[in-house]
């Protein structure tokens, strides 16, 4: 190894409750993130085909990606593509909802990784909860019966 990875390696912690909180704090400034991204693509959604006050309306999709391919054939003659990708204000809120919902999973994962190296995991039973659900009569009729009172 080079001596700056040998620096980089010696200051690495490998401390299990210390790594994951670090990347807890990651995840959280990630959710952040989306959650910003989320608001600005909604906000666009609800303006976009408005006008901007120059008599011009505001864009209703936003551009992914463009490239640009330039090629020669055999004869030397040369040729320039451009390809775009878009999507709706709509997609792109879709996508990282879904994004967003990838990350909630992984702070939810870290933080139960945490707490059993912590030792703050609580003897939780596997049985569900008991829901009792009484079943009654829904007709609205004029000979419809009348539920009776719970004797709970």
């Amino acid at each position: 190894m080079f001596a700056d990875e040998v620096e980089y390696a010696d200051s690495v912690n490998t401390d299990p409750v210390s790594v994951l909180e670090e990347q807890l704090r990651v995840l959280k400034v990630k959710e952040l993130r989306i959650a910003r991204r989320m608001m600005e693509a909604m906000l666009a959604e609800q303006d976009a085909g408005k006008d901007d006050g120059t008599g011009k309306k505001k864009p209703s999709v936003v551009t992914l990606t463009v490239a640009t391919t330039q090629t020669k054939n055999f004869a030397g003659e040369e040729s320039k593509t451009v390809s775009s990708t878009s999507e709706t204000f709509a997609q792109n809120y879709l996508r990282l909802e879904q994004a967003h919902t990838t990350v909630l999973a992984q702070i939810s994962r870290t933080v139960a990784l945490l707490a059993d190296l912590k030792g703050e995991k609580e003897d939780v039973p596997n049985d569900p909860p008991v829901i009792n659900v009484r079943v009654v009569n829904g007709r609205r009729g004029k000979n419809a019966a009348r539920a009776e009172p719970d004797p709970e």
